[in-house]
């Protein structure tokens, strides 16, 4: 049978979609504060304190202390975070007294399902210290949300310190708000 070779075929795989991602968010780094002697004394004293107050009732407000002696904070806020139940307040201090009732109740009421710090955690953030620009959607800070439940409290940046009590338990989350 005489004829000419066959042509080789040529198998192309079929194309990916591609998928356009935004570029990742730019959150402006600021260097760490820089600290006297006399401020990391201040600190070791402090967190000293708060140590001795382990499993005793006024740990949670020497632990808040220790870190404001770091860092000033107006407000703060110790909840108790788990996926599987409504968050609990287990310490707050600074929200102003005329909107505290109404700005935590409606937020342990149900406003916490749309709080980006609990859809981060549900979603699985890791343990550390996060700020809201950080783990927050791109609209956020326009939202209704933000105002009724940061703006009106008073939030003008606030951050948490989340921390992994055992993995799959509940992990309680400091707020801060500086």
């Amino acid at each position: 049978m005489g004829g000419s070779p066959a042509a080789p075929r040529v198998v192309t795989p079929p194309r990916s979609p591609t998928i356009a991602t935004p570029p990742p968010r730019t959150i402006p780094q600021t260097p760490p504060p820089t600290l006297s002697l006399a401020a990391l004394e201040g600190w070791h004293r402090a967190l000293a304190e708060a140590h001795a107050q382990c499993r005793q009732p006024g740990f949670t407000e020497a632990l808040i202390a220790a870190i404001d002696r770091l860092v000033p904070t107006e407000s703060a806020l110790v909840i108790l975070e788990d996926a599987r139940q409504a968050p609990r307040l287990l310490y707050q201090r600074g929200i102003p007294p005329e909107g505290r009732d109404r700005i935590l109740g409606r937020y342990f009421s149900r406003g916490y399902l749309l709080d980006p710090f609990c859809l981060a955690v549900d979603q699985g953030l890791g343990e550390g210290f996060h700020h809201l620009a950080e783990i927050a959607p791109d609209d956020f800070f326009r939202s209704e949300y933000y105002r009724v439940y940061y703006l009106e409290a008073g939030s003008v940046e606030d951050c948490y310190f989340l921390l992994d009590l055992a993995p799959g338990s509940a992990s309680p989350s400091a707020s801060t708000t500086a």
